[in-house]
């Protein structure tokens, strides 16, 4: 059984190693076991996930909530974050046991540091529990992405707080304005754009339509454009209000690119805020003018709408 631990650590051999132990079932637990927990982790991570899917594949779920139990035996940054990927598998290869004991692991994960592994596990075991852990994590670049596709997972029944959460980052530069208050309220509105709202829930979003982040606005108007009666002028004024606020580099060309769909969307009823603001920006010397990037986007509207208008 050495020899194939040691294999497993070989950078040429380490699948053929991980192959063969699975082949040793029950076996090979004990050294594994011995591997993961007592051997020290390393820049190279590698072989411990591997040691991890090979327990996963024979069945040793135990052995991989001991592990996750485990202190890190490290305070090197680097050997942690390399044996965060580690846990991260771990994690995942634990949802093939949909039972209590998983559960309870993936949640004290969750309390102690939302790892995106622990999002990933909540989502598909789908622990209502969760989510505010989830809300939480919305605030990590790493762990976002995760966390989004698992509250989506638990809608509609996480809905009321993702509005919450939606609602709590304000423009008024009050205490609440915070920079994971705002990273969370534009993940949450972006779920929320994607599902589908009762007419009260979307009603409750209406005063995110003013406000100076350009991807909010985009979000709320896609969720207030899907209800009934809804005044498109004003959500197109709004868009159009969004759009000046917003930086045209650094990232927002997307978030431009929405709004213009959006806007296109709103058909005739976009054209009189788009008047306004495209004789707006005409009224300034030609020498600024020629430097507006907004304009020409404004005007390529102003004719698909028309263009399409009977």
């Amino acid at each position: 059984m050495e020899a194939l631990i040691a294999r497993l650590q070989s950078i040429h051999d380490s699948d053929r190693g991980v192959m063969e132990l699975i082949a040793q079932g029950e076996a090979a637990v004990p050294a594994l076991r011995e591997f993961l927990l007592n051997g020290r982790p390393a820049t190279v991570f590698q072989p411990r996930m591997n040691a991890v899917k090979a327990l996963a594949e024979i069945g040793a779920k135990s052995v991989l909530i001991e592990y996750l139990r485990h202190p890190i035996g490290s305070n090197d940054p680097v050997v942690r974050l390399g044996e965060e990927a580690v846990r991260n598998t771990a994690l995942r290869e634990l949802v093939r046991w949909p039972d209590e004991d998983v559960a309870t692991t993936v949640m004290d994960i969750l309390r102690e540091r939302p790892l995106p592994g622990a999002c990933e596990a909540a989502g598909r075991l789908r622990l209502l529990h969760a989510a505010p852990y989830l809300v939480d994590a919305l605030a990590d670049d790493v762990s976002r992405p995760p966390a989004m596709d698992a509250l989506r997972s638990m809608l509609p029944e996480v809905t009321p707080l993702l509005i919450e959460t939606s609602l709590r980052w304000r423009r008024d530069g009050s205490e609440d304005d915070e920079p994971p208050l705002h990273r969370r309220a534009q993940a949450a509105m972006r779920v929320l754009s994607e599902s589908a709202l009762t007419p009260e829930e979307g009603v409750r979003l209406d005063p995110l339509l003013i406000c100076d982040d350009p991807e909010i606005v985009a979000c709320a108007s896609r969720i207030l454009l899907k209800a009934r009666n809804t005044d498109r002028g004003r959500i197109a004024s709004a868009m159009i209000d969004a759009l000046v606020c917003a930086p045209l580099f650094h990232g927002y060309w997307f978030i431009r690119n929405e709004i213009r769909e959006l806007l296109e969307s709103c058909g005739p009823d976009a054209l009189s805020p788009l008047d306004a603001e495209i004789r707006r920006r005409k009224a300034v010397p030609p020498e600024q003018a020629s430097h507006d990037m907004l304009l020409p986007m404004l005007v390529n509207v102003q004719r698909r709408i028309n263009e399409k208008s009977p």
